[in-house]
């Protein structure tokens, strides 16, 4: 699929889903996957640190999601292999595979989710309003840029959960 998305015509969509933030350092990943017809493996420092946050703040809601749960579905699913493993291998296989998921393969390819939630984004608003350049743009802005709020609602959900629960749940004697 190299030149589907023509990156000097898609530039302007870029730019309005990115937004103001690390423009150019995301326009140029953007310009490479569309030249290679796929996105290149790049290191993303902040979702090393910061995981599915980061996935949240820059509005790929489902790609933060799976971020979240994968490490806790490995971990819960870990007992099952404790018959075939033993324990003690099962659980430090899984322990590996959400690390490993964690800090590394996200951390390498959230550049390229984030690339193909723009494509995505675009091809929706294209396909919704074919003959609307306006329409489109207004779509691409209320969808697009970051989102500061997600994070930290995320986390003050978050809090909010542990601390109901925490009135429910008694920690064993």
């Amino acid at each position: 699929m190299p030149g589907e998305l023509n990156a000097p015509a898609n530039d302007k969509l870029y730019r309005i889903i990115i937004g103001e933030k690390n423009t150019d350092y995301f326009l140029n990943y953007f310009h490479r996957a569309d030249e290679r017809g796929y996105t290149p493996i790049s290191w993303n420092w902040p979702v090393f640190f910061f995981g599915w946050l980061w996935l949240l703040y820059r509005r790929t809601y489902r790609w933060a999601a799976i971020v979240f749960f994968f490490p806790t579905a490995v971990l819960m699913l870990a007992p099952l292999l404790h018959p075939l493993l033993g324990e003690t291998f099962a659980n430090g296989l899984a322990f590996t595979a959400a690390i490993g998921f964690q800090a590394v393969y996200v951390p390498m390819k959230a550049n390229g989710f984030y690339y193909h939630h723009a494509k995505t984004l675009i091809h929706l608003v294209k396909k919704s309003f074919p003959e609307d350049s306006t329409r489109q743009l207004e779509m691409l802005q209320r969808h697009g840029g970051v989102n500061p709020q997600a994070p930290a609602v995320a986390l003050l959900g978050i809090f909010l959960l542990m601390t109901l629960l925490g009135q429910f749940v008694t920690p064993p004697s």
